[in-house]
C-alpha cells in the first residue's frame, strides 16, 4: 500500500515561534544523522503517535514541554493526508485528532496551522475516525476473525494499527535477541499479530477469512447435532436394556407368561408386550386393601390384647397373694418349732401325773391336797389348746388353691398370646401382599417411562438428514477455501518470504548469512536453517548482537520486497510502504569517523580502508537498503535515524541525506541540528 512520510511537523507551544518540520524523500533511503540527545529515536514514537497510537510515547521534558501538536504529512495513492494531534500534558493520551485530506496539500498552509484555530476545528476528529480512515486507503475489513469471542480484542478485525509491526524497528527492538516485531512483547499484540499474519502475507483474504467463519459456524452445528444423534443413541442403547429387564421382571411378577424369546426380539416387539401388560393393569386394577378389613381386625387385636392384659394383671396379684401366703405359712412353721412345740414338750408329762394320780395325795409330798390336781387338769388343758394351734393355723391348702388358679390363667393367657401370634402373622402375610401389589404398581410405573423414553429417544432420520446436510455444506466451504488458497497457498506464501529475506542475509554482516532463513509465525521469530548439521535454529541461538541486528534487517527488507510483490496474485498488499530504523550500527561502534568527506575517489577509499571492520559493516547496513530500493524498484521507502555520519553511506545510490544534527557541523543548518530548535529553547 502506498503510504509515505512527506513531512514530519511539530507545532511549538510559543505561537510566536515558527513550527519545525522535517522533509522525507519518498522515493530513497533517508537517513536523520546526529549527535545523541538531539531527539532522533523520537522521531519513531512521533510516527506512531500520528498514526493512532493509544498512547503517548513521545519523550517527556525538552521536546514535550515545547511542542504543542505533533503532525505527519502523508503521501497516498490517491490522496495527501494531514494528520495532528496536541501534546497530551499530564495525560497518557489524548484521543482528540485533527485530519485533512486532499488531492495535493500545501507544505506553507500547514506550517501556519497554530496560528489558525478555527480551521483546526473545522478538521477535529477523534483517533477512531483516522484509524478508521487509514483501514479504509488499506482495504482492510470490518469482519472479525471471530465472532464467538467478543471480549478477545486480538480477535477483532484486522487494522491499519496492527501493521506498526512492520513499520517501525526501534533503538530498543532492532538487535532485540528475542523480540523481532515492533510491540510484539506484550501478550496481547502477539496474539494479533499471529492472527493477521496470515492475511498480511495473503494466503487468507477477506473472502477466505469470512468463508473460514462461516465454515467454523457450520462445524460447530455439526457438532452439535453429532452430540445429539450421539446422546439419542446412547440413550435408546440404555433404555433398550431397560425394557428388556423390565420384561424379565414382569415374568418374575408374573404378568407375563414369557413367551418371547429376549435374544431374538426386537425393542418394539418388547415394547408392545409391555404395553399389553400396563393396559391390562389400568383395565382391571389389583385392589390394595379389603374394604373395612383394617377395622375389623383392629378392633379384634384390641380386644386380645386388653383381655391379655386384664388376666395378666390378674395373675401379677394371685403371684403376689400367693407370695405373701407362703410366707406367712413358712413363718407359722418356724413359730411351731421354735414356741409351741418347745411348750407342748415342757407339758408331756402332765399326762403322765394324772394317769398316776389315785386320790387326793400330792404326788410330791404325799399329802392330802387337791389343788395339786387342779393344777395338772389346768395344765392338761393348756397342752390341748396348744395341739389345737398347729392344727388350726396350717395354710398348706390356700396355697394349693391359689397355685391352681393361676395355672388356669396362664394357660388361658398361653392361649390368647397364640391367638395374637396368628393375627400377627395374617397381618404380616396381608403386608406382604400388599407391597407386592404396591410393588407393582410402582412396577408398571417405571415400565411406562421407560417406553416413554425409549419413544423419544427414537432417531426419526431428521436429525440424520440434517447432519448430511451439514457435512455437504461444509465439504462446499472446503472446496471455495481451497480454490481460493490455491492462488497462493501458506507453503509458497512462506517460501517466497525465505527467499526475499535470505536476499538480504547474505548483503549484511551475518556469520551464517548465507543459511536460508525461515519465518516462524507462531514464535513470531525467524529459523535459521543450518544446512551443515540438518536442523533449524532460532536467530536468538546465534551469538553477537551483530547477526541479531543483521537479522532484523533483512526480515524486514524481505516482508516489505515480499509485500510488494503481492499484486502479482492479485492479493492486496495492506502494509504501509515505509520502514524506520533507528541506529541499526549501535552493535558495531566503529572508529570516530570524519565528518569531512575526502575529495577524490582514492582518498575515500583509504579512509575507508583506514576505520576497520566495523565501519565496513556498518557500510553494509546502507549498501543493503540502497540495493532494497533497487530491487523494489523505489517503491518502499526507508528511514534510518543514525549516529554514523556521511561517509558510511556516500556514493551509494538512492540515499538521501534528510538533516545533520552536529553541534560542530560547519555547514549546519540554523535551527535544524536537533528535532527542537534553539530558538524554542530561548
Amino acid at each position: 500500500m502506498k503510504f509515505k512520510i512527506k513531512n514530519i511537523i511539530i507545532y511549538p507551544k510559543d505561537e510566536s515561534k515558527e513550527p519545525r518540520y522535517i522533509p522525507f524523500e519518498l522515493n530513497k533511503v533517508n537517513v536523520l544523522t546526529g549527535d545523541s540527545h538531539k531527539g532522533k529515536s523520537a522521531i519513531i514514537h512521533i510516527l506512531d503517535y500520528c498514526l493512532g497510537s493509544e498512547k503517548c510515547t513521545i519523550p517527556v521534558d525538552t521536546i514535550r514541554d515545547n511542542v504543542a501538536f505533533f503532525a505527519v504529512h502523508i503521501i497516498t495513492e490517491n490522496s495527501e493526508i494531514f494528520i495532528a494531534r496536541e501534546e497530551p500534558g499530564s495525560q497518557a493520551s489524548t484521543t482528540e485528532m485533527y485530519l485533512f485530506e486532499k488531492a495535493k496539500i500545501d507544505l506553507p498552509s500547514l506550517l501556519k496551522l497554530n496560528n489558525n484555530r478555527d480551521r483546526l476545528s473545522r478538521i477535529k476528529v477523534n483517533r477512531r475516525n483516522v484509524v478508521n480512515r487509514f483501514n479504509q486507503i488499506a482495504g482492510f475489513s470490518t469482519q472479525r476473525f471471530d465472532d464467538d469471542n467478543s471480549q478477545n480484542k486480538w480477535l477483532e478485525s484486522a487494522s491499519f494499527r496492527d501493521t506498526s509491526a512492520f513499520q517501525f524497528q526501534p533503538q530498543n527492538i532492532v538487535a532485540n535477541p528475542t523480540t523481532l516485531f515492533y510491540k510484539a512483547d506484550t501478550y496481547e499484540h502477539q496474539n494479533k499479530l499471529r492472527i493477521i499474519f496470515p492475511l498480511i502475507l495473503g494466503y487468507e483474504t477477506n473472502e477466505i477469512i469470512e468463508l473460514k467463519k462461516e465454515k467454523k459456524d457450520l462445524e460447530q452445528q455439526l457438532s452439535k447435532k453429532s452430540s445429539q444423534l450421539e446422546e439419542k443413541r446412547s440413550a435408546r442403547d440404555i433404555w433398550k436394556n431397560e425394557v428388556f429387564n423390565h420384561y424379565s421382571k414382569a415374568f418374575d411378577f408374573g404378568l407375563t407368561n414369557g413367551e418371547l424369546d429376549l435374544d431374538n426380539s426386537t425393542v418394539d416387539e418388547i415394547i408392545y408386550e409391555l404395553e399389553k401388560i400396563t393396559n391390562d393393569i389400568n383395565k382391571n386394577p389389583i385392589p390394595i386393601y379389603i374394604s373395612g378389613s383394617a377395622t375389623k381386625f383392629a378392633e379384634k387385636l384390641q380386644t386380645l390384647i386388653d383381655k391379655r392384659s386384664e388376666l395378666a394383671f390378674d395373675i401379677d396379684n394371685k403371684r403376689l397373694s400367693l407370695t405373701k401366703i407362703s410366707q406367712v405359712n413358712s413363718s407359722r412353721q418356724e413359730y411351731f418349732e421354735e414356741v409351741v412345740k418347745t411348750k407342748i414338750n415342757r407339758l408331756k408329762p402332765i399326762d403322765w401325773f394324772i394317769q398316776n394320780e389315785s386320790d387326793s395325795r400330792c404326788p410330791f409330798c404325799d399329802s392330802e391336797n387337791h389343788k395339786a390336781t387342779k393344777q395338772l387338769l389346768l395344765l392338761q388343758d393348756a397342752s390341748l389348746k396348744l395341739n389345737a394351734i398347729t392344727n388350726d393355723t396350717n395354710l398348706d391348702r390356700e396355697i394349693s388353691i391359689l397355685k391352681k388358679e393361676i395355672l388356669k390363667q396362664e394357660e388361658v393367657l398361653k392361649n390368647i398370646n397364640s391367638n395374637l401370634n396368628s393375627i400377627y402373622r395374617e397381618q404380616n402375610k396381608e403386608n406382604t401382599e400388599r407391597k407386592k401389589v404396591e410393588d407393582i404398581y410402582r412396577f408398571i410405573g417405571k415400565i411406562e417411562e421407560a417406553i416413554d423414553n425409549v419413544k423419544k429417544s427414537s432417531i426419526d432420520g431428521t436429525l440424520q438428514d440434517e447432519i448430511d446436510s451439514l457435512k455437504s455444506d461444509i465439504l462446499e466451504k472446503d472446496k471455495k477455501i481451497r480454490s481460493k488458497t490455491s492462488i497462493l497457498s501458506e507453503a509458497i506464501a512462506l517460501q517466497n518470504v525465505t527467499l526475499a529475506i535470505s536476499k538480504y542475509t547474505e548483503m549484511l554482516d551475518i556469520e551464517r548469512g548465507k543459511d536460508p532463513v525461515k519465518l516462524d509465525i507462531q514464535n513470531l521469530t525467524i529459523k535459521v536453517l543450518n544446512q551443515g548439521k540438518n536442523r533449524e535454529d532460532y536467530f536468538w541461538e546465534i551469538g553477537s548482537g551483530a547477526n541479531h541486528m543483521g537479522y532484523h534487517i533483512a526480515t524486514m527488507l524481505g516482508l516489505h520486497e515480499y509485500f510488494l510483490s503481492l499484486h502479482k496474485f492479485n492479493i492486496p498488499n495492506y502494509v504501509p510502504s515505509f520502514i524506520v530504523f533507528d541506529q541499526p550500527s549501535q552493535v558495531y561502534f566503529p572508529k570516530s569517523i570524519p565528518e569531512d568527506i575526502p575529495k577524490t575517489p582514492k582518498e575515500i577509499r583509504d579512509l575507508k580502508s583506514k576505520l576497520g571492520e566495523d565501519f565496513r559493516s556498518t557500510m553494509k547496513i546502507f549498501s543493503t537498503c540502497s540495493q532494497f530500493m533497487k530491487r523494489t524498484k523505489n517503491s518502499t521507502q526507508v528511514i534510518i535515524l543514525e549516529h554514523t555520519p556521511e561517509l558510511a553511506w556516500h556514493g551509494l545510490d538512492n540515499v538521501h541525506l534528510v538533516e545533520d544534527w552536529r553541534n560542530d557541523k560547519k555547514n549546519a543548518v540554523k535551527d535544524k541540528d536537533a528535532l527542537i530548535p534553539k530558538s524554542w529553547l530561548e
